[in-house]
Parts: structure tokens; sequence; C-alpha cells
């Protein structure tokens, strides 16, 4: 299990040049006994579900309702007015980290952590591996009560990276330089799919079933599950509306990836288009 470590030392080592420490890049995901406790805990379940029981001192976004149909396409990236709107309610403010938990498999945090990155959050949003799930495993503490909140100015900035895009992905179709991960299930990518996409079904990067349920297989699995893809190249994750292609998008950059991007458009907007080609 990935540990996060914050001390300061007189006898740290820093960068010739720069005179700096180096920092290492926190973890992506972190267990029930690493909660940060500056981190402003998010849950992303339906609004019914964190009424009925959340995790003390967290506030609800839920995940779906940051996605919206765009350009007749639907489950996409909401309006930045609704970004803005959704996060300010619940006192986010842009220095601050954040921690992300759903019901089990860290698929909706991870879409809605995406969501938060692509919107303009500077710091790392991190994600609680095995959410709810694993926290009512250990029958831990749970609340009812609604933390206290004031309203923040946090404002969604210009996407960055630019999101990719059907046209973005076809100009580099030949390009050994960018790679497709489709996460759908086998079955569905044999319908049809980007031409020269890797299939790797998202949820088997999880435990499954049993008391690790929800949790993120060991490190050494998770190389062996991705070892097709080359980790210097540019990695767009695709699914079918960009929901379950978020779950991949988080788990990726921790095993090395250096340029993952998640296709928020994914089948829905490139099997609509008669002028793309599909693989099957």
């Amino acid at each position: 299990m990935l540990v996060l470590l914050l001390a300061c030392s007189d006898a740290v080592p820093q960068d010739s040049e720069t005179g700096l420490a180096p920092q290492e890049t926190p973890p992506r995901f972190l267990g029930l006994d690493e909660l940060p406790e500056q981190s402003l805990l998010i849950d992303v379940r339906s609004a019914s579900e964190f009424d009925a029981g959340h995790i003390p001192g967290a506030v609800n976004v839920p995940w779906s309702d940051l996605r919206a149909e765009q350009m007749g396409i639907s489950g996409q990236l909401a309006d930045p007015q609704v970004i803005s709107a959704a996060f300010a309610e619940v006192g986010l403010v842009q220095e601050q980290a954040v921690l992300l938990y759903d019901a089990r498999s860290s698929r909706d945090a991870g879409r809605l952590a995406w969501s938060l990155e692509i919107s303009g959050h500077s710091v790392l949003v991190q994600i609680l591996d095995g959410g709810w799930q694993q926290w009512t495993e250990q029958d831990l503490e749970s609340s009812t009560q609604l933390p206290e909140t004031a309203m923040s100015d946090w404002q969604a900035t210009a996407p960055s990276p630019t999101p990719v895009d059907a046209d973005w992905i076809y100009a580099r179709l030949d390009s050994s330089e960018m790679w497709v991960l489709d996460v759908r299930t086998p079955e569905e990518f044999a319908t049809g799919h980007i031409p020269g996409a890797l299939n790797v079904e998202w949820s088997t990067s999880t435990h499954t079933q049993g008391s690790e349920l929800g949790l993120l297989l060991p490190e050494a699995e998770l190389q062996d599950l991705y070892a097709a893809l080359p980790k210097d190249a540019t990695v767009v994750v695709s699914c079918q509306s960009g929901a379950r292609a978020g779950h991949s998008w988080a788990v990726l950059p921790t095993l090395g990836f250096e340029d993952v991007r998640l296709y928020d458009g994914s089948w829905n907007e490139w099997s609509s288009r008669d002028d793309l080609p599909v693989e099957r």
C-alpha cells in the first residue's frame, strides 16, 4: 500500500540547479489509513446515498451532476458554469487538495477527478481506494450530518491540456506516439472500436470479490495488465461515454505513464460520425 509522507528536515537533499528540495508526486490512490487532514473530502455518490450515510466531514458532489449532453453527444463534461457552481457550493478553494470517494471501485471518483482537473484545479486530486465499500467493510464510523460549508469563489478555467476529440485522434491514428486504450467490455469492443485501439476492460484492474472488493490490484499485476502500452506515448482512454475511462485515466499515471488523456466523447461520439473509420 502506498503511503504519503510529509516531513520537513534541514537535511533534505537539494537539486543542484534550482537549490530546491526534489519533490515526489503524491500517490493518486490512498488507503483508508492515509486520509490527509487538510484535503476537502468529497463523496461523489448520489445525494440519496450520501444522505443515508457518509464518511464524517465529507461533502457531496454527485459525479453525474457534472455531465450533460453536448453537441448531441450524451454524458459529456458539463458547462463551466455548472462545474463552478458545484464546487463553489461545497467551499472548494483553488489551493486546496481534494480526496474523492465513490460507492466502490473508484470508477465514478476517477471520472470526477478528471472533471475537476480538466476544469483547472491546480492541486493534485486524490482518490480513496475502495471507497465507501471499503469504509463499511472495515466497520468505520459513518455520519448522516451535513458538514458546515461556506460558499467559495472557485471557478472553472479553460481546460488544460485541451481535451482530445474525434478529429484530434483521427489525425494521429497512424502515429506510434499515440495509443488508444478502449476500456469497455470485450463484447462491446468486438462490435466496433477506434482502429488500432487496445482493449483492457477497466474493471480488470480491481478486485471484484471478497473482502478486497473494489480495491486496486497490486502494482505488479497492474503493470502486467497494461504491459502492451508504451509508457512514453500519449495514451488516450476511451469507453462508451467517458465514464468508465475515468478509472483507467487515474490508474495509468500511478504506473509510470507520462501522458494520459481521457476522450470525453468516446464511442458515443466516434460511432455517430460516418466520416470516421471503425474496426471490428
